[in-house]
């Protein structure tokens, strides 16, 4: 039987909520692939089973809990403990996770975007603001950074050489406005990300994550 790391059940949870079909669980890619396992034992205490939630398993995108995050499963949902977050039973489903490099074997709490989006970011208004959050936002972050780019070349070609600022205040300025550059570069970039890229490519992620919080 497959353990269930960091996820109880409490008492009136009947059902578990499945993100693959039956005979299959999440392998090293993410994705649902042929898998022996037992449906009937695998939740386990309380009694309970699996039923089969998507055939597409999260088709906008996933964010799966870590090995350290624990989780309950109540009749009304899935409870992040510690932390204040709570997700209804159609946002969250539960599977067997094997041959994975990052974590151990075992059940863990996944949860999926409802849209094309990441979840964690709420759109309130019609088309129009929307457009504006993830079309237009990106493209001023892009203008943002070529701006401090031609900023930076003006400053260094045509001001630099005929200021009476110190060359380690014009070392400074040109620190500044660099890596002020970079970071808006970064941004922009994680704008424009695809919503699975966390996911499909989680160490660049990270690094880029890291270059955000060390250019600004």
């Amino acid at each position: 039987m497959s353990d269930w790391y960091n996820v109880t059940l409490t008492e009136g949870v009947s059902e578990v909520l499945k993100c693959c079909p039956i005979g299959q669980a999440i392998g090293p890619d993410k994705t649902c692939v042929p898998y022996e396992s037992d449906p009937s034992v695998i939740c386990s205490p309380p009694k309970c089973r699996f039923i089969v939630k998507m055939t597409d398993y999260c088709k906008y995108g996933r964010f799966i809990f870590e090995v350290g995050e624990t989780s309950v499963v109540t009749p009304e949902g899935l409870e992040v403990v510690g932390v204040g977050r709570s997700y209804t039973t159609t946002q969250y489903c539960l599977d067997d996770f094997f041959n994975m490099t990052t974590r151990p074997d075992g059940v863990y709490p996944i949860v999926c975007h409802g849209t094309d989006h990441d979840d964690d970011v709420e759109v309130i208004g019609d088309a129009v603001t929307e457009n504006i959050v993830y079309g237009v936002y990106p493209f001023l972050l892009v203008f943002s950074a070529l701006l401090v780019l031609v900023t930076l070349f003006l400053y260094v070609a045509v001001i630099a050489p005929h200021s009476r600022s110190t060359v380690p205040q014009k070392g400074i300025n040109i620190a500044y406005m660099f890596t002020l550059f970079v970071a808006l570069t970064f941004v922009a970039c994680t704008a424009l990300m695809d919503p699975k890229f966390p996911w499909t490519y989680p160490v660049l992620c990270l690094i880029d994550g890291f270059a955000v919080q060390f250019f600004f």
